[in-house]
């Protein structure tokens, strides 16, 4: 992804968590009615639960946002994604609403129903046990049971007093959600792989943790920052309203505990991820900034509400100052890093096509060649002879070890002769870099282009002569292929890929893989291509 997108979103999650931050706080007002001290005054009372909460949901947020970026591609991480979206949006709505508002509320607990039917799925492809049959009838189970959850909680919502009867069907659906999980993991468990095995075990310490802090969630006490904003208020009437909001409890004891049933289940998945390695040491800083840039920006906030200023105006002008410093260098960091993570790709998907090329030249290759000695009819020696011709080919194309052992300019020289030699065509090369050699990485790209480009002409072109000259110097290398065919019209990139010209879009993608240019000028005179590759 190119790094202003990143960076992009980077700058929506931290103005995002600047928001979120201000919404907790100013729910946190509230307008108390204390018969005590004669009328309504304008409290701050902050729980430690929903506090907890904001905090949890910035930070899953972020790991959220992380996850569509990274690990999208697998199926694991598109249900992780899917899941911690709609846990973060139930903790995010939580803290910036405080339970106040009955819509959101309803909203919420929706989310919760439908999150565990994902969780379901998600630790089925982690156990490697989704495509099991026992996997499938469990599965219509629970999503057949939630439905009716659902439609007796929408049915109860249209009655005021069903609060206890709404919490006791979240509670339900969890336990639900956890014994059918636990029982698919146990089902087949002296079956399965293992590897399954391990994450089986695993899960289950996540289940036990998230027990245990569901647990210390219900029965630990309630803690709150409360402050009274009236200044007139006398020494005595401020004790008469702590006492007052301590025997109400106001708002302390809201907040959907069950919630806190799977924390140790995400805890678990994401250090599985970790250890499988789908987190990347590069990715894993990306994840690091994210987590630290947000923590920064809770402790921040935090501060300057509760002794400074609850104003808008003036909280929109310190974020300006806490964010600009986090996204100016990011900015230069993450851009320097860019073109060294896209070399470090070059030079591992090299190492993997070598290793390819090797497989198939020194295993394939030779037990086919085996076959064909050993081969009766002379129908089944022309087959193999054919297939050995084609693998011999591909290994050459997916690492053409010539280029390694000769260099680039060698290589090009035995690849013209040949092709002179195939076609009878006219070829003229020139090589013209006297700075040393080139960088194995560029040097195998080159080979790949010419080649490409050469052998498109001839095919598709009708051309009778190629020119090709590779020159350059100490900081860059420059390459121009022409040859005096018909021509062609050149699609755009995104077309490239459906055209017959797709060969040009692989030139382009690793040219730009490598910081370079590529121009295509092409006529009914014929057609031309220039690279530019800088060097550093």
């Amino acid at each position: 992804m190119r790094i202003w997108k990143k960076e992009a979103i980077y700058g929506g999650i931290l103005l995002f968590s600047a928001f979120l931050i201000y919404s907790a706080f100013h729910t946190a007002f509230e307008e108390v009615f204390i018969t005590q001290i004669e009328g309504v005054k304008n409290i701050f009372i902050l729980s430690l639960s929903i506090y907890m909460y904001m905090v949890v949901g910035l930070l899953l947020t972020g790991f959220t946002a992380y996850l569509y970026l990274h690990l999208f591609s697998y199926m694991v991480g598109k249900l992780l994604a899917l899941y911690l979206t709609l846990i973060s949006a139930n903790v995010c709505l939580a803290a910036a609403t405080n339970y106040h508002n009955r819509m959101v509320n309803g909203l919420m607990d929706i989310l919760l129903f439908i999150s565990n039917v994902i969780l379901y799925y998600l630790i089925g492809c982690l156990t490697l046990t989704v495509k099991k049959k026992y996997f499938r009838w469990i599965a219509a189970v629970h999503i057949c049971s939630t439905m009716i959850m659902i439609s007796l909680y929408l049915l109860g919502s249209c009655f005021g007093n069903f609060v206890r009867g709404k919490e006791a069907l979240i509670l339900g659906n969890y336990l639900m959600t956890f014994f059918l999980t636990i029982a698919s993991m146990l089902w087949e468990y002296k079956k399965s792989t293992i590897y399954a095995q391990k994450q089986i075990k695993v899960l289950l310490v996540g289940f036990l943790a998230g027990i245990v802090a569901f647990m210390a969630a219900h029965f630990l006490p309630r803690f709150a920052v409360v402050s009274i904003s009236d200044q007139q208020l006398e020494e005595t009437d401020k004790s008469v309203a702590y006492s007052y909001i301590q025997m109400e409890n106001l708002h302390l004891g809201q907040g959907d505990y069950s919630i806190w049933i799977f924390t140790g289940i995400i805890i678990t998945m994401i250090y599985i991820l970790m250890k499988r390695e789908y987190i990347s040491l590069d990715e894993r800083n990306d994840l690091r900034r994210y987590t630290e840039s947000i923590l920064y920006l809770i402790i921040g906030d935090t501060w300057f509400l509760l002794f400074f200023s609850e104003s808008l105006m003036k909280l929109v002008m310190y974020n300006s100052i806490l964010i600009a410093p986090l996204l100016i260098h990011g900015y230069k960091t993450y851009k320097g890093k860019e073109s060294i993570y896209n070399n470090h790709m070059m030079e591992e998907l090299e190492e993997e096509r070598q290793r390819i090329a090797i497989f198939l030249h020194d295993e394939i290759l030779q037990n086919l060649i085996a076959l064909l000695h050993v081969a009766k009819s002379k129908e089944e020696k022309e087959q193999l002879s054919k297939v050995i011709g084609e693998i011999r080919g591909v290994s050459h194309d997916l690492y053409p070890i010539v280029v390694g052992d000769l260099g680039v300019d060698e290589a090009l020289k035995n690849f013209i002769y040949d092709i002179k030699n195939d076609y009878n065509i006219e070829i003229e090369y020139q090589y013209d870099y006297s700075s040393g050699v080139l960088p194995n990485a560029i040097a195998l790209v080159l080979y790949r282009t010419v080649k490409e480009l050469v052998t498109n002409g001839i095919k598709h072109s009708g051309c009778t002569k190629i020119t090709v000259v590779i020159s350059g110097q100490a900081d860059k290398v420059s390459c121009m292929v022409s040859d005096n065919g018909k021509g062609f019209r050149i699609p755009e990139n995104e077309k490239l890929l459906k055209s017959p010209h797709m060969g040009i879009y692989t030139i382009k993608k690793q040219i730009s893989d490598l910081k370079g240019n590529v121009r295509i000028i092409s006529n009914k005179e014929g057609s031309e291509i220039q690279i530019y590759i800088p060097l550093r």
